[in-house]
């Protein structure tokens, strides 16, 4: 060290100044690398919970939750019998011999089965719709050691029975009220959003939703060069007008206390503000020289949060965006608000649909109009009465190109419950 010292001192003053810079700029360079080790660190933590497993709320937990002398004997049977629906549905599913579709094959279900599949959805369906609140999230912190959520992955499974059932229901006998399946359902995605704030809650909401309405809905399939198009209960008249009124009903009920996709978004700020919060705090150094770099990320967060729908400030924003947390987290936003648009539009021209059956005048308000106060269209198909959405481009195209109805012209493909990105 010592000669270090007095090789040091023999050099003359501009050299002596350019080695003392040339070290702190490999000291500062070392130190930044070193905050942005700690930054990665941070974020896989975080992703990952700490490296702990993701434990889903048991619903025995819920049970106990709302426990108390007001609650009825039949909500803790509700929750009961979704635990059952649950279950059964992943054993039925994974008996079923279609093993390319994600739906029961009821050829293979007993009638023991059948029995005990009926009671479980009537018991659930218990539950009144004022008293889903009972199992909304009491805070929202993201980072929680006790699990806030319903187990989502085993929610696809009673969605799938209970849509499955209510399509066999009415083709084993078409005079039998399904109104209870449908009803169970909605409730069903109605209880997943209440239980689960954040942005995948409403996205597993929306897909159970959308699972609901598929029996009313014409599904097409490719085999080989032939489309083979799947008739619905609406196409074989299985429903009649005093059900369809029934199910209307239903519906409306359901799309009237829908949480607003807002709500959702503001969720998902909570859980940025915090993620932010927490790598400024592992990593400040590699956070201060992002945010100078790239400009503040919360700031142009916020301005997408408070316009999700507006298609022409998203696409300036996000060509400007440079900053990588924005660029991972945001553009997911874009894509879950048009899916979340597309499903309501296809449950409000089932709702026409309804009503137009059950001789109803009352208009269902399409998402996708330019107008607020325009309705579902329609027009005649086939010797009947088609509805639809005029879809994402807000052009009345009768029925085709991006119009939403429940008669494609084509395959759709896709749903969250299945991994993929949209569909029936």
């Amino acid at each position: 060290m010592r000669k270090l010292i007095e090789r040091f001192y023999k050099l003359s003053p501009v050299k002596r100044a350019i080695v003392v810079m040339l070290g702190l700029f490999i000291f500062s360079l070392a130190v930044t690398v070193y905050s942005f080790y700690n930054m990665a660190n941070a974020v896989r933590m975080l992703m990952n919970n700490n490296d702990q497993p993701f434990v889903y709320m048991k619903l025995e937990q819920i049970k106990d939750r709302v426990k108390g002398p007001f609650v009825p004997e039949r909500v803790l049977r509700a929750i009961d019998a979704l635990d059952n629906l649950q279950n059964l549905g992943e054993k039925l599913l994974a008996k079923s011999k279609k093993t390319t579709d994600p739906y029961v094959d009821f050829s293979t279900v007993n009638q023991q089965e059948l029995n005990e599949l009926r009671q479980k959805i009537e018991e659930f369906n218990g539950l009144k719709w004022e008293e889903l609140s009972l199992f909304a999230t009491g805070q929202i912190d993201p980072f929680s050691t006790s699990p806030e959520s319903i187990n989502l992955r085993k929610i696809r499974y009673a969605a799938r029975l209970m849509s499955s059932y209510l399509e066999y229901l009415k083709k084993q006998n078409s005079e039998e009220n399904s109104a209870f399946v449908f009803s169970a359902m909605l409730k069903l995605a109605s209880l997943t959003e209440i239980s689960s704030p954040y942005l995948i809650g409403k996205m597993v909401s929306i897909a159970v939703g959308n699972v609901a309405i598929r029996p009313f809905a014409r599904s097409i399939r490719g085999n080989g060069d032939i489309d083979l198009p799947k008739e619905s209960v609406l196409d074989l008249a299985l429903i009649s007008a005093t059900e369809a009124a029934e199910l209307h009903s239903i519906l409306m009920t359901s799309l009237k206390l829908e949480i607003p996709f807002q709500n959702s978004l503001e969720s998902e700020y909570v859980f940025f503000k915090h993620f932010s919060a927490k790598i400024y705090e592992k990593a400040p150094l590699a956070a201060y020289l992002l945010t100078t770099i790239f400009g503040n990320p919360d700031r142009e967060y916020r301005q997408i949060i408070n316009h999700p729908n507006d298609k022409e400030l998203l696409m300036k924003t996000l060509n400007g965006w440079k900053h990588p947390a924005l660029l991972i987290a945001v553009p997911n936003f874009t894509r879950a608000y048009e899916v979340y648009s597309e499903r309501r539009a296809k449950r409000a021209v089932l709702a026409a649909e309804l009503a137009h059956l059950a001789g109803i005048s009352e208009k269902v308000l399409d998402p996708f109009s330019p107008q607020a106060a325009n309705s579902i269209l329609s027009v005649e198909k086939d010797g009947k009465i088609r509805f639809y959405s005029v879809g994402k481009n807000g052009i009345d195209d009768k029925m085709s190109n991006d119009d939403i109805s429940l008669y494609p012209d084509k395959t759709e493909s896709g749903d969250p419950l299945t991994g993929n990105v949209s569909g029936n």
